[in-house]
């Protein structure tokens, strides 16, 4: 049942009113801890709330009493009486009864005790009325054997007289108002959620959650996700004054170049998104690209435009001025407030705030993590506040690598890009005097990047313009210029540098305390001053490029001397390092080659780390081989062959090219590798561009060898030729041809290479008409669509070019030529083989052209190769006759008398588009009678339209003699004679009318006796489609009721005929009446009643089904399709009592009828009043005996599917929502419902009992003993299925009534077979969580059963995230002993506590034994059930947030569990390098205090993902080089 259709038993939310007061107070009192409404828990339920001491409050909410009088002792017996009960079970609880009018004598009594410190001088001093109420309460104690006196229990008693509800409702508004911000969105979300914590009915089946309450942390997360804050209310002018002050850190930031400001585009783009007022924005960019210049710019002018008005607030936060921050405490003595997000939320509410977050990069890679996990969950914390925008920046690498950042998704984001040379940079140097002109293209492409502009430019001013060719070049320049050749600083400056770069790295930080520069104060001043190091904030040093501190590293190891494998050996095998060994390997491949190629042996073939020695291969491939480094690569093949396939498929300059031609392929033939061979035929495609004809000699060489798979090269070959560029391709006409003759593949790219080839004039044409046709035999063309043997499809010759087979028909009469030769030998040849007489013609292919098109009728026509290729034919016969050209000349004759229809065909439609010039060709076949006996009997019209007039009168008469002579020698009966007539009528309509002879205008005016309107159209052969209503249901509503009777009185009866193809008729009239009707039901209910004689039969059954069709939509839990909406609000009450006495007044129509079904389903909702309820129960009475054929006997999956759409599921389904409505209302039932609802519960359908079961319970919640009643007659009859309907009223009952479950559960599990058993198995679990059920116990019946079912549902409710959170010890027991049982049952179980790692809301942490063991079972499955690992990356990924240690675990199982079963890793969203990212950081983090073991550990890991060839791990590595270490001043 939909929350729409169930009404509220709250007192018109008095309740929860009540509850929201409370729920203020569990936010606010720190003794609060949560609340529940209708608790199944406690005897006094309307709302608990619970405190922190063990202590409970129960409240009963008794909205007001008849009249509004004061409740006397009597009407509050039974509250009182679960008082005591309450009492009983709970030694510290209190019960507090809520209501709008006076509780009368015993709120007096409770009064009165509270002036009396001792029961002896309460008990002394009762007279009056307060002793006869304090005796009558006494006697009611003792009546239900309480241990309390009247005196203790009237103490734990409280009586609230309430206000109005609208002033409740203020009250609650303003208590609020003073606790959180945006309290508005706050209201409708805690009154939503407290409207909601009650229902107790399920439109998706059951969830495997267990029942909870509404803690203090879950109100304060409603809170959160509604856009509140909890804060006090603050001063506006208090709140911007703290702002200001934060903002102001971190802003001391060199903007300009030269004390030039260059604009930079993302400025302008950040300003628009802002103003558009987003909920977020990112901003990022390659390191250098200028980002928090760009900041710094957008909030300079968002604090002058708040100076003027106030339609923004803006904040600014430079996060790396917190970077090793740890604790709310200092950051807050650094001007970051600890009520941040308070003041924020506040300010919200009267103005928009954007809040400036900059250099999150910085933080992701600082070696204190928690800065970042801080300021992250600022940022979370501040999106969901209303009126905030939040922009932050980072480099791309964190926004895709980070998965703390790269997870979160941005409404906006934005790129800074580089600076436009053209109008930019050479601009700037041309006003600062560089000579712009001097720089080559390497170099302007590099200053491009603000970062290196800076220093180029510093570097310009001092010495001139240069030229450079790399980051590093540049960046050692500048410390030769600014450091090395100053006279105030020298090789010791630059000593001390270098020292400070080594310590960086060793110690993989950004930054280092001043004690770490170990030379004079001046020389830092002097390096301060020159930009080579920036001062923190906080005093610590760093340096001001990033480039500078590979410089220095690789300085420095050079000034000691050290190899590049000591070099490699001194630093933590951490991505960290990877840019600095890179300039290493570079450093060096500039210097003498033999001591290069030694040094890189020596590395690649030691113990680095595996990506380490991966990158200096790589590295080592981006230079030209030398003749002398074969042997290092030969060595390499034959002993490090994971180190050799890295150079091998990184190595791209075409140098490699000619060295693998020389030195690997000879290799590769004395071994007789063909693999290796194969693989290089792929590698080698690389180069086809450099040198195209090395690359064909090689392929051609290839596709000879013996043992080659030509077929496979051929198919891989034929893609690449493709991709030759036109200099190129023309060298690959040989080559395609040998393709050609090898065998065909079903997908192949030879047709796209072919097309390519053939347009260049390459290849003959013949070759093309080969391939399309040459593996059809004489045997093909017989048979349907050539036994699929014609290739020429759509895209056969490339997704773009799919004209290529027309355009080419069109181009080459060669082509031409080939196809109309072809397709005359295929007619004759299906002549010959079928017998056809062909005296004038054959139809032959015919139906494959285009005028299928214009003699049929379908809704979707396939397009297949005959019809390509016939239409490629028709357009090249076109286009040549247009052109007049010789080729025409030459066959039209051929073409106009051939025996093949489909050519014959083409030249009627060729001479009709070019009559002027092929006049005498037209006047001798229009000459031919035959023509006009013909199936082209239209397109032979059509010819006569266009040409009639512009021949000769001979020729003119003869034709229409011609025409009169038709059929006249044949003895024809009256119908033939009619259809022979039309056959004329139709030739001499394209005859123009003055141009008629008089016998032939004769024959028109004959035939239009026999056929108005008298029209030439082809004749239809064939016809297909979906049938549709001949009008929409707005023409209903349109007209008035007697045009819409005499619409109902011409489709009655009428069905589509050939005629009207696809038009509906009655059927589809009376879809559109019931739409009509359900749209404006009050005219169309007084229609039925006022016109019943006149609306035809089979139309009354539309407009009941159209009226209970909108008492379903408006106030049912039936969803309406489309944009249905009602023409004008309708009396729904109204329109029911219409309804009920239409019923009525014809039983004889509507007695066991669909629509009347559908009916009273709908009026069961509206009608409340017991005459209406009576009569409504009695109508459906008459369905009692009604039995309709069961759809669900074979299909028993989808009981409620065949129950909602079966005639006696509606009655079933009425008589529940009565039940319902009447009992939620506090009504007396209907007479005869219960007899009703117990008569249709012994239904023989089980799919009828199934609606009765659908809504059960919501029945057992408001009236238990009936619904169990009839729940047990429901089940006394058991069907297959019908317990996994029944599963909700256990589900929402195990709780609170389990001594009425127990029993159903014990039934099902000596009896249930199959999926009962799993209902048997969730129920039983979730009574477990419960207590319900000792845990042991469930445990040995599963044993017991060893039924996969059984387990299957328990394991559902263990392996549920929520469930899982809460009860991991039980949860975790239960999966545990499930994976050890024998057969499949532990593969099942396996599967579910898989499902546990496919979810991350909320994350579940499970034992590594137990992941173990689940994989070891997976193991077990097929290929594709191991497959199925779809989601644990990610749960990998959110683990290692919150457990790095717990994900490096899990991962090294699971990695392990991919390569043992070659399941296919993929790095979906970055999840694996995201994980990779985190594993690093956080072993980073622990390396001095487990000395590396983790770090390791993580290598191994990165290395056994790298040797799964797992996609995206050389990006992140190759963004690794790029990215890491980014210096703090960085220009963005």
């Amino acid at each position: 049942m939909s929350k729409a259709g169930i009404q509220s038993n709250r007192g018109d939310g008095f309740q929860t009113l009540v509850a929201f007061d409370w729920a203020l107070t569990v936010l606010s009192d720190p003794s609060y801890e949560w609340l529940e409404i209708d608790s199944v828990n406690w005897p006094v339920d309307d709302v608990v709330i619970g405190k922190s001491d063990g202590r409970i409050i129960c409240c009963q909410c008794k909205k007001n009493q008849t009249q509004h009088r004061s409740w006397p002792f009597g009407d509050l017996e039974d509250e009182l009486k679960k008082a005591i009960a309450l009492f009983k079970i709970h030694e510290w609880s209190e019960a507090w009864f809520y209501s709008r009018t006076a509780f009368g004598e015993l709120a007096a009594l409770r009064e009165f005790s509270k002036n009396f410190a001792d029961e002896s001088s309460y008990k002394s001093s009762l007279v009056g009325t307060n002793k006869k109420t304090d005796s009558r309460l006494s006697q009611l104690l003792a009546e239900e054997k309480s241990n309390l006196s009247s005196y203790q229990f009237i103490q734990r008693i409280v009586f609230e007289n309430s206000p109005e509800i609208e002033r409740m409702t203020q009250l609650v508004k303003e208590r609020l108002s003073q606790t959180a911000s945006n309290y508005s969105e706050a209201f409708d979300a805690i009154w939503r959620q407290l409207s909601n914590l009650a229902m107790r009915v399920s439109e998706s089946g059951v969830s495997a959650d267990v029942q909870h309450r509404l803690s203090k942390e879950e109100l304060k997360l409603l809170l959160s996700r509604s856009g509140s804050v909890l804060t006090p209310p603050l001063a506006t002018e208090d709140i911007i004054a703290t702002f200001q002050s934060t903002s102001a850190v971190g802003r001391a930031w060199k903007t300009d170049i030269a004390q030039k400001h260059l604009s930079n585009l993302a400025v302008d783009q950040l300003i628009e998104a802002i103003e558009a007022k987003p909920q977020s924005v990112l901003l990022t960019g390659m390191p250098g690209s200028g980002k928090t210049c760009v900041m710094l710019e957008v909030q300079d002018h968002l604090e002058r435009v708040s100076k003027n008005s106030r339609e923004f607030v803006p904040l600014f936060i430079q996060s790396r001025e917190f970077v090793d921050i740890a604790n709310e405490e200092n950051r807050a003595s650094q001007g970051l407030s600890g009520n941040l997000v308070n003041n924020v939320a506040r300010l919200a509410d009267s103005t928009h705030v954007v809040v400036m977050i900059d250099s999150l990069d910085v933080l992701s890679i600082a070696r204190e993590h928690t800065v970042l996990a801080y300021f992250l969950s600022l940022i979370d914390r501040l999106l969901i506040i209303p009126n905030v925008s939040v922009v932050t920046a980072c480099r791309d690498f964190d926004r895709h690598y980070d998965s703390r950042i790269a997870q979160r998704s941005w409404e906006v984001e934005i790129t800074c890009q580089p600076f436009d040379w053209e109008n930019q940079v050479s601009p700037l140097l041309s006003e600062l005097e560089i000579d712009a002109s001097a720089v080559d293209q390497t170099t302007r492409n590099l200053v491009c990047n603000p970062r290196e502009l800076a220093l180029f430019v510093d570097l310009a001013l001092r010495n001139g313009s240069f030229s450079v060719v790399t980051s590093q070049a540049l960046a050692e320049k500048y410390l030769s210029v600014f450091v090395e050749q100053s006279d105030a600083l020298g090789d010791a400056a630059l000593q001390a540098v270098e020292e400070m770069a080594s310590d960086m790295l060793k110690l993989r930080t950004l930054a280092l305390p001043p004690q770490h520069f170990g030379a004079s104060y001046e020389v830092k001043r002097s390096l301060l001053s020159n930009n080579v190091l920036h001062e923190q904030q906080d005093g610590q040093l760093t340096f001001g490029h990033q480039t500078l501190l590979d410089v220095l590293v690789i300085s420095n190891a050079i000034r000691r001397r050290l190899s590049m494998n000591d070099f490699i050996q001194e630093l933590p095998a951490v991505p960290f390092v990877r840019p600095s060994i890179r300039s290493f390997v570079k450093q060096l491949a500039s210097k003498d080659r033999a001591v290069f190629r030694k040094q890189v042996r020596t590395v690649l073939f030691g113990d680095a780390a595996f990506h380490i020695r991966r990158l200096v291969a790589e590295t080592f491939s981006e230079y030209a081989p030398h003749d002398e480094d074969w042997l290092l690569v030969r060595d390499l093949r034959s002993r490090r062959a994971d180190i050799f396939h890295v150079l091998y498929n990184q190595a791209n300059g075409v140098e490699w090219h000619n060295f693998w031609l020389k030195h690997l392929v000879p290799l590769l033939k004395s071994l007789n590798d063909l693999d290796g061979l194969i693989a290089h035929g792929h590698r080698i495609s690389q180069w086809k561009n450099h040198d195209a004809p090395g690359v064909i000699a090689f392929w051609s060489e290839l596709l000879e060898m013996e043992g080659v798979d030509t077929e496979r090269q051929a198919m891989s070959i034929g893609h690449q030729i493709t991709r030759f560029n036109e200099e190129n391709i023309a060298l690959c006409g040989p080559l395609l041809t040998k393709l050609l003759e090898t065998p065909r593949q079903e997908h192949s790219f030879l047709g796209e290479a072919l097309a390519r080839l053939v347009g260049l004039g390459c290849v003959a044409d013949s070759h093309l008409w080969e391939y399309i046709v040459g593996e059809m035999s004489d045997e093909d063309v017989v048979h349907f669509r050539f036994n699929g043997k014609l290739r020429c499809s759509a895209n056969e010759f490339g997704s773009k070019n799919k004209s290529f087979l027309k355009d080419r028909m069109d181009a080459s009469t060669a082509l031409l030529d080939m196809a109309i030769t072809s397709v005359e030998s295929w007619s004759k040849a299906k002549v010959q083989h079928y017998g056809i007489n062909n005296d004038v013609f054959s139809i032959g292919f015919l139906n494959e052209t285009s005028y299928e098109d214009g003699h049929s009728q379908q809704d979707f026509r396939h397009v297949d190769d005959e019809r390509f290729l016939f239409d490629a034919i028709q357009s090249g016969i076109l286009h040549q006759a247009r052109m007049h050209s010789a080729w025409w000349e030459d066959n039209r004759e051929r073409l106009a008398f051939n025996s093949e229809g489909s050519l014959r065909y083409f030249s009627i439609l060729a001479c009709t588009e070019t009559v002027s010039k092929n006049l005498d060709l037209i006047a001798r076949v229009l000459s031919k009678s035959e023509w006009y006996e013909s199936i082209f009997q239209y397109e032979i019209g059509s010819l006569l339209e266009a040409a009639f007039s512009c021949l000769d009168g001979p020729p003119q008469e003869q034709i229409q003699s011609a025409i009169l002579s038709l059929y006249r020698e044949a003895a024809l009966e009256h119908q033939e004679q009619k259809s022979r007539l039309f056959a004329q009528a139709q030739l001499i309509l394209a005859v123009p009318c003055h141009l008629r002879s008089p016998d032939a205008q004769a024959v028109i005016d004959k035939c239009e006796g026999f056929f108005w309107p008298l029209e030439r159209v082809p004749r239809i052969g064939s016809r297909g489609g979906v049938v549709c209503a001949p009008f929409s249901f707005d023409v209903f509503l349109d007209v008035s009721d007697s045009a819409v009777l005499q619409l109902l009185a011409h489709y009655e009866g009428h069905e589509s005929g050939f005629d009207d193809f696809l038009i509906g008729g009655e059927r589809q009239v009376g879809w559109q009446l019931r739409e009509a009707v359900s749209r404006h039901p009050s005219r169309f209910v007084e229609f039925l009643s006022k016109h019943w004689t006149s609306i035809p039969c089979c139309f009354r059954d539309d407009v009941m089904e159209g009226l209970g069709t909108y008492l379903l939509y408006e106030h049912g839990d039936l969803r309406p399709n489309g944009d249905w909406s009602l023409i004008e609000v309708s009396d729904a009450l109204d329109v029911a009592r219409k309804i009920i006495f239409e019923l009525e007044r014809h039983p004889e129509h509507w007695g066991h009828n669909r629509a009347a079904s559908k009916a009273i389903e709908g009026c069961a909702f509206v009608v409340f009043d017991t005459n209406d309820s009576n009569r409504l129960v009695d109508l459906a009475a008459g369905f009692f005996d009604f039995q309709e054929e069961d759809s669900t006997a074979e299909d028993h999956t989808d009981l409620l599917t065949a129950g909602i759409n079966s005639t006696p599921g509606g009655i079933a389904n009425a008589l529940m929502v009565l039940a319902i409505q009447h009992e939620d209302k506090g009504l007396s039932w209907p007479t005869n419902l219960l007899d009703s609802l117990r008569k249709f519960s012994s239904n023989q359908s089980p799919a009828t009992r199934s609606m009765l079961l659908r809504r059960m319970p919501y029945l057992q919640h408001l009236h238990s003993d009936v619904g169990w009643e009839l729940f047990g007659k429901i089940m006394e009859k058991p069907a297959q299925g019908l317990w996994g309907v029944a599963e909700p009223c256990l589900y929402h009952a195990y709780h609170k009534s389990f001594e009425k479950v127990a029993g159903w559960l014990n039934e099902l599990r000596r009896s249930g077979i199959g999926k009962d058993l799993e209902t048997w198995g969730r129920i039983s679990a979730l009574a477990a969580l419960s207590h319900r059920v000792k845990f042991p116990s469930l445990m040995a019946e599963l044993q017991v059963l060893a039924s996969e079912d059984a387990w299957s549902g328990a394991a559902s409710v263990w392996s549920h995230p929520g469930n899982f959170v809460r009860n991991t010890e039980q949860c975790s027991k239960g999966l545990s002993k499930g994976m050890e049982q024998g057969g499949h049952c532990a593969l099942i179980v396996a599967r579910k506590f898989r499902s546990l790692l496919q979810e991350n809301d909320p994350l579940a942490i499970v034992p590594i034994d137990h992941l173990k063991r689940c994989l070891s079972l997976l193991e077990t499955q097929s290929e594709s059930g191991r497959n199925d690992v779809v989601g644990i990356d990610k749960w990998l990924g959110a683990i290692s947030l919150i457990d790095p240690i717990h994900a490096l675990e899990a991962s090294e199982l699971y990695f392990d569990f991919v390569r043992r079963t070659k399941v296919h890793l993929y790095d979906h969203e970055d999840c694996l390098t995201r994980l990779l990212t985190r594993l690093f950081a956080h072993a980073e983090e622990l390396e001095e205090s487990d000395s590396g073991e983790m770090l390791h550990r993580v290598i191994r890991v990165q290395d056994s993902l790298l040797a799964l060839g797992v996609n995206g791990l050389d990006d992140w590595l190759r963004a690794c080089l790029l990215y890491t270490s980014p210096s703090p001043r960085d220009r963005g």
